[in-house]
């Protein structure tokens, strides 16, 4: 299993008018476009002031402390018996975004903001095509696409994200998969999206059917890349540059 990054990140309240431009024309997230960086930098302040943002921060710490818990069940269920504490051990704090390291190895960056009304929760699994062998081109992109069908617990996630009105995408890249959720700040809200997110970590469908449609999906959006010059060059120079990894 890779290791995961998670994030979360308090930002402002643009992001009703842009889900309406960004709605995915496909149907689902993954579109293996780059990630929207501004739903985690633009116009983000640099940390927390005064006892309430020290205290929302604190509150935050142990939700998550919780919610690791929650994503060790996810893994028990698949895996077997887990050797993990719900234990979080602080890190290095930079700018107002901290680090935290959980004991079933996932890496935690807090970024509160007591100014924004939203909450964003980007969870990076550090794999992506460069892990991929011989025969296996667009297997990452692939797997990314199926992580929005469904699971037991979420049969219908994108049905679940609009109902909450949340802004949500995902995507590929050498070394990363990547998925975000922006949506109104609230305990509860943070709760279900980190227990989403844990829930279709190990249990989400992977089914034939799935398969061949979104095949034909992800070979469309390669194949929107083949017709771009700079998208070629940047192939041809990397598979000169990296000729085995």
């Amino acid at each position: 299993r890779a290791v995961q990054g998670l994030v979360v990140v308090q930002r402002d309240r643009r992001s009703h008018q842009r889900q309406q431009e960004e709605r995915r024309h496909r149907g689902h997230a993954g579109e293996g476009a780059e990630p929207d960086h501004g739903a985690g930098h633009d116009r983000a302040s640099q940390g927390v002031g005064g006892e309430r943002g020290q205290e929302r921060q604190r509150h935050l710490v142990q939700l998550f402390d919780l919610v690791a818990v929650a994503i060790d069940t996810q893994n028990s269920n698949a895996y077997g018996p887990t050797m993990i504490t719900g234990n979080i051990v602080p890190g290095t704090t930079v700018e107002g975004i901290t680090q935290y390291h959980l004991a079933n190895g996932l890496e935690v960056l807090l970024f509160p903001d007591e100014t924004k009304p939203v909450t964003t929760v980007n969870i990076t699994y550090k794999v992506g095509s460069r892990q991929e062998n011989y025969g296996e081109t667009g297997m990452a992109h692939l797997l990314e696409h199926l992580l929005f069908k469904g699971t037991p617990k979420h049969p219908a996630i994108d049905q679940e994200f609009n109902q909450r009105g949340v802004r949500y995408n995902g995507s590929t890249w050498l070394d990363r998969t990547n998925y975000y959720e922006l949506f109104q700040a609230s305990d509860a809200n943070l709760a279900w999206a980190i227990e989403l997110e844990a829930d279709r970590m190990v249990n989400s469908f992977i089914a034939k059917k799935d398969l061949d449609t979104e095949m034909t999906v992800v070979r469309n959006e390669f194949e929107m890349g083949e017709n771009e010059p700079s998208d070629i060059l940047e192939e041809r120079v990397l598979s000169t540059a990296f000729l085995w990894h």
